[in-house]
């Protein structure tokens, strides 16, 4: 009879031992899996890292402290300039790159269309395909004697209702030659514009407000409800008014 309470102790050592080794497995497994998601979110937050170096995010991060200097070099006050001056400083923003390219040599892309509205103080390269991969471009002219510039980017694919986009102003000084980031501008029109999930604008061809349209987006219905601003133009820059329905 002795040797039943051995062999059960037996079976239950045998038993224990390999719950042990399942545990151990199965924690093996676990931190295997762990260490894989670790090792995908790295090199995830790499990619995004390295993208960030050639997308709107990083000229987000550079333009409010880059003064632009020798922007018309003696050639004429124009938009022709100032998109030239920033799309060649900026050229990592591929709409960028094509509007420099026009400008420089007249060189096109069957991808991009170029609006070159001269006469009007406006220029842009938009792309061909169903989503929006743009750059937008105008002046106006301050009180001052001095020139505001203003430059929409903007990729925002169908996919994917938030965007990726900037807004940025200038302050050109005909005396210096240089375009002065006007950040506080672009900061008072992103902050007012915050509490949307995104937002559009649209620079003036002809006249001189500017159009903005805030959307919140109904993820679930894949819908947005659109409200409407005017940046009113007051000679030096913009008072921000509602459009009522």
């Amino acid at each position: 009879m002795a040797a039943i309470p051995f062999m059960l102790g037996a079976c239950g050592d045998k038993a224990n031992q390999t719950q042990n080794a399942e545990k151990q497995q199965e924690t093996t497994v676990t931190d295997k899996t762990k260490e894989s998601k670790a090792d995908k979110k790295k090199a995830s937050k790499s990619v995004e890292k390295d993208d960030d170096q050639t997308e709107i995010s990083g000229i987000r991060r550079e333009w409010a402290s880059h003064p632009i200097e020798n922007v018309v070099r003696g050639k004429g006050i124009n938009i022709e300039r100032f998109a030239l001056a920033f799309c060649s400083e900026f050229a990592n923003h591929k709409p960028n790159e094509v509007l420099r390219d026009y400008i420089e040599s007249n060189k096109k892309n069957s991808d991009f269309e170029i609006q070159d509205h001269r006469k009007t103080g406006f220029m842009s390269c938009l792309f061909m395909a169903q989503y929006d991969w743009n750059t937008v471009c105008c002046f106006w002219n301050r009180n001052n004697g001095h020139k505001l510039v203003a430059f929409w980017l903007i990729e925002a694919h169908e996919s994917d209702p938030i965007d990726e986009h900037l807004l940025t102003f200038y302050d050109y000084n005909p005396t210096t030659d240089i375009m002065t980031p006007d950040a506080a501008l672009s900061k008072k029109v992103d902050e007012a514009m915050n509490k949307f999930d995104t937002y559009t604008v649209k620079l003036p061809d002809q006249g001189k407000d500017i159009e903005l349209v805030g959307h919140k987006i109904d993820f679930e219905n894949d819908s947005a409800e659109n409200t409407y601003y005017l940046l009113r133009w007051n000679g030096y820059d913009f008072k921000m008014e509602k459009v009522e329905d």
